[in-house]
């Protein structure tokens, strides 16, 4: 499966309010085509990649007719391509203390939580077939905070279903990080238990795990980083809603963790399952091993 990483959010489409630019997009969707892979979009509302134009354009009175023309050219010019779009993704944000966790955006302040539910309406409407998905960071540890996400995204996808809002699945994103010590095997297979029985599918959608603060010797790195994919996969794939997993790209040569969580030591970071050669790592050997120790599905 192809995710862009970048082309298909709102501040590389739209770099003026009246046009779109989908030659990237265009270029990655004929590529997954021509080579059996799936395609998936990422992200139609995100508060971290509004175009320079949007705060001086966007207000209360036209924020919903911006939203709904964007969703439906968008999603509409992938109608029948698109495997799963991340309709929504990291409204949560339960530490800002709002009103059921949510994320202070530009689009919470003109329209409510309810662009929420007009998001999915709109992707919808304009690709029937593709799967819709409500994507969220810090759910995987059990700290207080995240416990605080987990309650608060539990809350707002029961309120999407309970309304009939066409959400198909939760996506965790899973930036793992092996020194933050609270992941609770027991504590997060009961999250992933209360989100299928909402009916709703789950994918992993941004896999990797930070080495930024672990030893500098390769071995050991590599040694936790893989481990760390083993715990969390053993867990998320119990369980049969579990229908995909991606890592946040294939290679150390290209993260965006090389630049958002780079080493202190100035040493290269090893977040991934191959590395800057593309050659495989005990990572892609544990991220194997769970696969193959999975129940069919």
């Amino acid at each position: 499966m192809l995710v862009p990483e970048g082309s298909l959010k709102w501040d590389i489409l739209r770099t003026t309010s009246s046009t779109f630019n989908f030659t990237s997009g265009d270029w990655q969707a004929n590529f997954a085509s021509q080579n059996n892979m799936l395609f998936r979009g990422h992200t139609l509302v995100w508060h971290e990649a509004l175009p320079a134009w949007f705060p001086q354009t966007a207000n209360g009175q036209n924020a919903e007719r911006i939203l709904r023309e964007h969703i439906t050219t968008v999603v509409g010019h992938y109608a029948g391509k698109m495997h799963s779009w991340d309709v929504v993704n990291e409204v949560i944000a339960s530490w800002y203390g709002l009103p059921n966790g949510m994320r202070p955006s530009p689009w919470l302040t003109f329209l409510g939580e309810s662009y929420i539910d007009t998001a999915f309406r709109a992707a919808a409407a304009a690709d029937p077939d593709a799967l819709l998905v409500f994507n969220m960071n810090h759910l995987e540890y059990n700290s207080q905070g995240v416990k605080n996400m987990r309650v608060d995204t539990l809350k707002c996808l029961r309120r999407l279903k309970d309304a009939n809002v066409p959400v198909h699945a939760l996506g965790i994103q899973a930036h793992l990080d092996p020194n933050d010590g609270s992941f609770n095997a027991g504590e997060f297979r009961i999250f992933l238990q209360d989100v299928a029985g909402l009916g709703l599918k789950i994918m992993i959608t941004e896999l990797d795990v930070t080495d930024q603060s672990l030893p500098g010797d390769i071995t050991v790195r590599d040694l936790t980083v893989a481990g760390m994919y083993e715990e969390f996969l053993s867990v998320a794939l119990e369980n049969p809603n579990v229908i995909a997993v991606l890592t946040w790209g294939l290679s150390d040569k290209y993260t965006w963790l090389s630049t958002y969580k780079a080493r202190k030591d100035n040493a290269a970071v090893r977040p991934l399952p191959l590395d800057e050669n593309f050659n495989r790592k005990l990572a892609w050997n544990a991220i194997a091993r769970t696969f193959d120790k999975a129940p069919r599905r």
